[in-house]
């Protein structure tokens, strides 16, 4: 079964009035939503570029097995490969 809604021409001109009073607010969200992407893509580009990935997988289990002053010379060869 369709259940149609219909909307009188008064409710649809507070509608519109209601758009128009928030798309200030409404085009902010967009463009901070439109920041969120460009960051995270170039990131995302970045991460790819560099293969920080595969960096951090080849290292993530040696430094499980590394412990005390080992560990320090370890982050800080890490820390070279990913600069």
């Amino acid at each position: 079964m369709q259940v149609c809604v219909c909307v009188s021409g008064f409710d649809r001109v507070g509608l519109l009035q209601n758009f128009v009073e928030n798309f200030s607010e409404f085009s902010a969200a967009q463009r901070n939503a439109g920041k969120h992407v460009t960051i995270m893509s170039e990131l995302s580009r970045l991460v790819d570029t560099r293969t920080l990935m595969q960096v951090i997988c080849n290292l993530h289990m040696p430094l499980y097995v590394v412990s005390g002053s080992r560990q320090q010379s370890a982050l800080v060869f890490v820390r070279i490969c990913i600069a």
